[in-house]
């Protein structure tokens, strides 16, 4: 009996973080392009005919296709089954990790502390740039990140399992291909991590023994994905009427990548110290020599400088993070290949990594920061904890993972507040448009100062959704709607 209570001790944590969940997006509400897919996608044929014009004038993913299909029947159905994507999520991560579901005797402590931390994982994402409103909060931008990574965890398990010598099942044979391909579908940063992850995976299986016709199919359907997507007429027409058609290419190249990596030692120094301990953690296994050593010493000083920079008082924005910053990766690139090369049962972490990166190459082009880094930070946890399942002692990372996992659970829990006085605001607005739809007055005001912009999208209300907001409600052209922006909660 008691065997039997631990193994299912696991899953409570996933359990719980859907009924959290299922809680906070009961304060869920539409915002941004949420009121654009749904007054444009009212039948499934308007949606295809709404793709035509996407993939004529915007790009090639489908992810927001997708949204428009959740969205016939409003938020409801995207607010009960998001909580579970999340957790399906955790529960991958926790898979990939550890390679099993159910605990095993020797270990079910263990199992259950990175349980933990799989299902609170939301919590450990920062708030700055938008990163957790624009991903979890907003109905699109979990179509466009959330969503497209469940499916990516479940599409490369046939690399990720023989990578980790693991075998994978027959039903997963024939489901993980159609995932797969959703994956690369729905978001171009997704399409180019794919390609890099089954390139990469290629070459590494291909020292062991030869390469079997299936991963080839997959990498050959990576490609068409890749193919599909850089050569949509979308994607360079949305491109045309950006800063790059008007600006020097290698000025605006630089100052994008500037802008990029200014992060790095900001706000998400935590990811880029993450990424070094874990390399750190596999040379110290190495055999040493002098390559070893500069490595580590790359490492360390990348370490030290992206946690230290801003507190210092060194300038966030210059050329030289871009170079120093592109040393340092390479330096843990590099280590991840000799530990790779030293110990086999590791080579999944080089192609776990450059594909991590790759999935940046577009918006570090742009100089995005925020939702677009989504990948990166799911990746970088799972090198994380993929890491800490080589750790010798149980106990210790087993602490480290509790208290992590806590950390995440009030963050989740301090979310509710604002999450319902966001709603709060929103039903003020709810109750404007029911006055103007009955007569009783001729102006709804968006005041988005109202709104605790971490906890939704930053651009929620604003007048660029002016006519979509109007179709939304059925608003007549007598309605006046106006729009009080707020300051930049990263300001």
């Amino acid at each position: 009996m008691q065997r039997k209570w631990k193994r299912y001790l696991i899953y409570v944590p996933f359990v719980a973080g859907i009924i959290l969940f299922l809680l906070l997006y009961r304060y869920s509400f539409p915002q941004g392009d949420d009121f654009t897919f749904a007054s444009r996608g009212r039948t499934l044929a308007s949606i295809g005919n709404f793709y035509k014009y996407y993939y004529t004038y915007a790009g090639s993913r489908i992810a927001n296709s997708f949204a428009q299909i959740l969205l016939l029947n409003g938020l409801f159905l995207w607010k009960i089954l998001t909580p579970f994507v999340i957790e399906g999520t955790g529960l991958l991560l926790f898979y990939a990790s550890c390679g099993h579901i159910a605990p095993q005797e020797d270990r079910w402590k263990r199992d259950f502390s990175l349980a933990c931390i799989c299902a609170f994982f939301p919590g450990l994402f920062p708030l700055a740039h938008g990163l957790f409103g624009d991903t979890f909060v907003w109905m699109d931008g979990s179509c466009n990140y959330l969503y497209p990574m469940l499916f990516l965890l479940i599409g490369v398990l046939p690399f990720w399992n023989a990578l980790r010598g693991r075998p994978l099942s027959r039903p997963l044979q024939w489901i993980c291909p159609i995932f797969f391909v959703v994956a690369g579908l729905m978001h171009e940063q997704i399409a180019v991590a794919l390609f890099v992850f089954c390139m990469a995976s290629l070459f590494l299986l291909k020292k062991q023994k030869p390469i079997s016709p299936y991963f080839l199919v997959l990498f050959i359907l990576s490609a068409a994905i890749l193919i599909f997507t850089f050569t949509c007429p979308g994607a360079y027409y949305r491109l045309s009427t950006t800063s790059y058609a008007t600006t020097n290419h290698q000025e605006l190249l630089i100052r994008n990548l500037i802008n990029y990596f200014s992060v790095f030692n900001g706000t998400l120094w935590p990811v880029s110290v993450l990424m070094g301990l874990c390399s750190l953690y596999f040379l110290h296994q190495c055999p040493m020599g002098r390559f070893p050593r500069l490595l580590k010493l790359l490492i360390c000083l990348g370490c030290v400088l992206s946690a230290l920079a801003k507190p210092i008082g060194l300038p966030a924005k210059s050329i030289f993070w871009v170079f120093f910053f592109a040393i340092y990766y390479l330096a843990i690139l590099l280590g991840f290949l000799l530990t790779a090369h030293e110990m086999p049962q590791y080579q999944f972490l080089p192609a776990l990594y450059l594909s991590l990166w790759s999935s940046q190459a577009i918006p570090a082009v742009l100089g995005a920061v925020g939702r677009p880094m989504f990948p990166l930070i799911i990746l970088t946890l799972l090198l994380a904890l993929s890491t800490a399942e080589g750790f010798q002692n149980n106990h210790v990372i087993s602490v480290i993972e509790v208290c992590a996992a806590v950390t995440a659970l009030l963050a989740l829990l301090h979310a509710i507040g604002p999450f319902q006085s966001n709603f709060a605001a929103y039903q003020d607005i709810e109750r404007q448009v029911n006055a103007a739809r009955f007569g009783q007055s001729n102006v709804v005001t968006f005041d988005q100062r109202k709104l605790n912009k971490h906890y939704c999208y930053f651009n929620a209300f604003s007048q660029a959704y002016h006519y979509d907001i109007q179709q939304y409600y059925g608003l007549n052209a007598k309605v006046k709607i106006r729009f009080i922006a707020s300051a930049s909660p990263d300001a």
